[in-house]
């Protein structure tokens, strides 16, 4: 039963009675007799929050993602986006890490399962979604970034739930995540154990335990030191390298016992790319790592307690194992200039090319092609720690060679022809190859191939050859400096034969005969002549 009371309205003196107050009166009176679910108006569906963004960055090993519709585990992919109940799983190499969208990073050891937003189910209307991501199993190492100001993303196993903030910190799940260990190494993380929530500082750890009051933080060990950090250079003319390291425990903590260390090695400083990882006993001060390639490696250690509690890690040693290689050159095409083949020195060592003063990671070094190179290198200025090597002649090409044979003359007793044989040497680059030794040899043995001798222009080598007429092709091999070898199939001309002219056969001139006729014979007038005294 609704109760309603009128009092009248009186004139007031300073305020004349009008419509408009009238009107009001009325309007009141109707407000309070409506039922009040008249009033009620639907509220405004809530906007469900959108989830924050989580990538799958890094994958190394095997590592399987089961997507949130429910379909089996496949193999992953880097640089991929994770939806709400999105399961990773990784093998016994396995190794992924996590980017959320406030920066932190998760990194899954091998044997993890990490659940995505850990509520899988539909999201009732106007309930936010969870944005709780669960460790099953396994361990996960969380990176926060320094100056990280967006709200932290919560991660929890079946016992207790973390808040990175700006953290960075260790998260073990045991028996399912009945048992969970949290160690931090930097900054400070909020745990919320049951209805009990703490603040862990850098440098402690707890283990807590489904069931059971919350456990007493613990510290840490010390992070390891090194008394002889493996050497930041190794020269290596591309065979693998050993590296050797002597490091101490750090300064001893109360209580604590140091029962063994591991050893992580990675080609990238963030460890990402992480070749594996060593186990070594707590009396132990030196580590080896075997046949390492050429490469920048990153080195770190981590000293261990009782429960398998991690310190914080030791400064990371950089071991940059460089060789000197040769740049190949490229050959000259109808659109680009061909280049030589050049020597690249690592930066921080120190090269010389057949006794040449030491040189420096200034510049590439142009090699010239058809010779070997005595090269020399090392680590230091004075040479003392330099080792030897030869670049062959095949690695400091490209070499330019051209081959012709002019046509063979006319076959001197109809079986063999002479021809010349010229064979042109240049570098990539258009210059010629001068003074060099060059041997040539034919595989039929019919042919007969003179010494090459340099002529003008230089770089062009010519000899002569005799060879049968019926050769068309020859196969040669050139030798060059007695450090390069070339095969070459060559196509020979046709041997230009003369072609026989006929004797002309000239005439004799004809012989004109006088026939005379006399009735009289030729009479010489000497005949007739009287011999005087003196003749007789």
């Amino acid at each position: 039963m609704l109760s309603l009371t009128l009092y009248p309205v009186l004139p007031s003196p300073a305020r004349p009675h009008t419509p408009r107050c009238i009107a009001l009166a009325l309007l009141g009176l109707a407000l309070a007799v409506l039922p009040a679910t008249a009033l009620a108006q639907p509220a405004p569906p809530q906007v469900e929050r959108s989830l924050p963004q989580v990538r799958l960055t890094v994958v190394r090993g095997r590592v399987d993602v089961m997507p949130a519709d429910g379909r089996s585990f496949a193999p992953a992919l880097a640089d991929t986006a994770l939806a709400r109940g999105a399961r990773v799983r990784t093998g016994d190499d396995g190794r992924a890490e996590i980017t959320l969208s406030d920066g932190v990073t998760i990194a899954l050891d091998p044997q993890s399962l990490l659940v995505i937003y850990s509520n899988a189910s539909p999201v009732a209307p106007g309930v936010a979604p969870s944005t709780t991501t669960t460790l099953l199993r396994g361990t996960l190492r969380i990176t926060a970034p320094p100056a990280s100001t967006a709200e932290s993303i919560p991660i929890a196993t079946q016992a207790l739930t973390v808040f990175p903030g700006r953290s960075d910190a260790l998260v073990a799940a045991e028996l399912g995540g009945h048992v969970t260990r949290v160690a931090v190494t930097r900054g400070r993380m909020r745990v919320r154990f049951g209805t009990n929530e703490y603040v862990l500082p850098s440098g402690r750890a707890v283990r807590e335990e489904v069931g059971r009051p919350p456990s007493l933080m613990r510290a840490l060990p010390r992070a390891p030191q090194w008394r002889r950090a493996p050497s930041t250079r190794a020269l290596s003319f591309g065979e693998p390298v050993d590296v050797e390291g002597i490091f101490g425990p750090g300064p001893r903590v109360s209580g604590v016992n140091v029962t063994g260390y591991r050893v992580d090695i990675a080609r990238d400083a963030r460890f990402r790319d992480r070749l594996g990882e060593q186990r070594l006993g707590p009396r132990e001060t030196q580590l080896r790592f075997r046949s390492l390639n050429p490469g920048t490696w990153y080195v770190r250690l981590f000293a261990l307690d009782p429960d398998r509690f991690e310190s914080s890690p030791s400064s990371v040693a950089r071991i940059e194992i460089a060789a000197p290689r040769v740049d190949p050159g490229e050959l000259p095409t109808a659109t680009a200039a061909g280049r030589r083949a050049s020597l690249v020195i690592p930066q921080g060592f120190y090269c010389s090319l057949d006794g040449s003063p030491w040189m420096v990671a200034d510049r590439p070094r142009p090699l010239d092609p058809a010779r070997s190179y005595a090269l020399r290198c090392g680590t230091t200025a004075d040479g003392h720690d330099a080792r030897a090597t030869t670049l062959a002649a095949d690695q400091v090409g490209p070499l330019v060679h051209t081959v012709r044979f002019s046509p063979p003359g006319a076959p001197a007793g109809g079986a063999t022809a002479a021809s010349t044989l010229s064979l042109d040497l240049s570098d990539a680059e258009g210059r010629p190859v001068s003074l060099a030794s060059v041997e040539v040899s034919a595989t039929e043995p019919e042919v007969v191939v003179e010494p090459l001798r340099e002529t003008d222009p230089r770089g062009r080598y010519t000899a002569g050859v005799r060879l049968p007429v019926t050769v068309r092709e020859l196969h040669l091999r050139f030798v060059i400096n007695r450090a390069l070898t070339l095969e070459e199939a060559v196509e020979v001309p046709a041997v230009a034969f003369a072609a026989p002219v006929p004797a002309v056969r000239v005439a004799p001139p004809p012989v004109q005969v006088q026939v005379i006729r006399a009735a009289q014979p030729f009479r010489h007038p000497e005949d007739e002549e009287v011999p005087t005294d003196e003749d007789e």
